[in-house]
């Protein structure tokens, strides 16, 4: 039933696996609002995937996300979060991937991205963060891969 309520507010909903509880998430259209986010907070401690690319989530919004226990991995590219979502963030324990492609985040975000133990990979094409910040950020976070691109200019 609570499976269906998600699919119902826009969201499709992948399993991952028999007698798994974890599930993957992703939110189908463009125009997301706070209450269809909220509804997530009933499986919130099943959901370990959680895609809201592309769409007009804001900032204040992620405060919802990071209420989400078992996340290991989330994609926000190519939406117009900041630093203020990222802020958010430091709380998830489990958070292995962090796709902020496309974004308006900046170096302030950096030491926020330090603080997440578990993070492993963090997209940061096309933002405004800089290429020397990120050397830095991996050589203090042994493991952490930064993936910045390369600017054509």
């Amino acid at each position: 039933l609570q499976l269906k309520t998600l699919t119902d507010a826009g969201f499709s909903v992948k399993t991952l696996g028999y007698k798994n509880p974890l599930i993957d998430i992703k939110f189908s259209g463009e125009e997301i609002t706070l209450e269809q986010l909220t509804k997530l907070a009933d499986v919130g401690e099943n959901i370990t995937w959680l895609s809201l690319s592309g769409t007009n989530v804001q900032d204040k919004w992620i405060s919802v996300v990071s209420k989400f226990p078992n996340l290991t991995r989330l994609e926000l590219q190519k939406t117009g979060v900041s630093d203020e979502a990222v802020a958010y963030l430091s709380v998830l324990e489990h958070l292995e991937s962090l796709n902020l492609y496309g974004t308006n985040v900046t170096d302030s975000c950096l030491p926020i991205l330090s603080e997440i133990s578990r993070l492993k990979r963090v997209y940061l094409w096309n933002t405004k963060v800089t290429q020397n910040n990120v050397k830095a950020l991996q050589k203090a976070n042994n493991g952490l891969e930064v993936l910045i691109g390369v600017s054509s200019n």
